[in-house]
């Protein structure tokens, strides 16, 4: 028989923040060896000119592609530091009433107001979980603090070296939905776009005779479906 206490995201978090929420935002797919602190963002050196200086597109382009994704990491790191709290607090944690000391502000389904103990969840996070946890966020912090404060005026090797500590962070929130939509469909069977559809290929000539796509191809399941009737 399972636990009697199931852990479930508490009902008092935000609709959006529910629906992003994943089991790998609590625990990562393996644990990284990786040291935390970043060097300090070090400015490229130029030579003063009295005429502005034209911002580097490619430097542009990088620097807002770390600032999306580290928004993206940020909202999975908030949810483990929300996890970690829980733990801590046995379940009487809440985001917004419990650093102002008010049970209720939040909402009637404040978890002040309802108390349910959260221990389910203890035994699997582990020391090392908590040390990732920390581990990640210093990283992070390191990284924004370096980017907001340098930007696109970094060298490219500060940059460089920011990007390889985004991709550590990203790949480490990643569920297995986003794995299989970066690395293709596994499974899926591909089209001959060039070998279906000729040069002269027209609506009035190919209505009604089909594709290059067999019933089973289309749909699979159906088919199988129709043969255990049939039996």
């Amino acid at each position: 028989m399972g636990p009697k206490n199931r852990f479930r995201f508490p009902s008092h978090l935000d609709a959006e923040d529910q629906g992003k929420s994943s089991w790998l935002d609590i625990f990562h797919p393996h644990r990284r060896s990786y040291s935390p602190f970043l060097s300090p963002a070090r400015p490229s050196t130029t030579s003063p000119s009295s005429a502005p200086q034209t911002p580097n597109s490619t430097k542009l382009t990088r620097i807002n592609t770390l600032l999306t994704n580290l928004a993206d990491i940020k909202h999975s790191l908030d949810i483990r530091t929300f996890t970690q709290n829980l733990i801590q607090h046995h379940g009487l944690f809440c985001r917004s009433c419990s650093r102002a000391a008010a049970p209720g502000t939040c909402g009637p389904t404040c978890a002040l107001l309802h108390p349910h103990p959260r221990d389910s969840l203890s035994p699997w996070l582990t020391a090392s979980w908590h040390e990732d946890c920390k581990a990640d966020e210093a990283l992070y912090t390191a990284i924004k603090r370096g980017v907001d404060s340098t930007g696109d005026k970094a060298h490219s090797s500060q940059i460089k070296q920011w990007e390889d500590g985004v991709e550590r962070l990203r790949k480490g929130i990643m569920n297995q939905a986003d794995r299989v939509g970066e690395g293709g469909k596994a499974g899926t069977k591909g089209l001959d776009v060039a070998g279906a559809l000729k040069k002269d290929w027209g609506f009035e000539g190919a209505w009604g005779r089909g594709g290059a796509l067999g019933d089973r191809d289309v749909a699979p399941d159906e088919e199988g479906e129709e043969n255990l009737q049939g039996e």
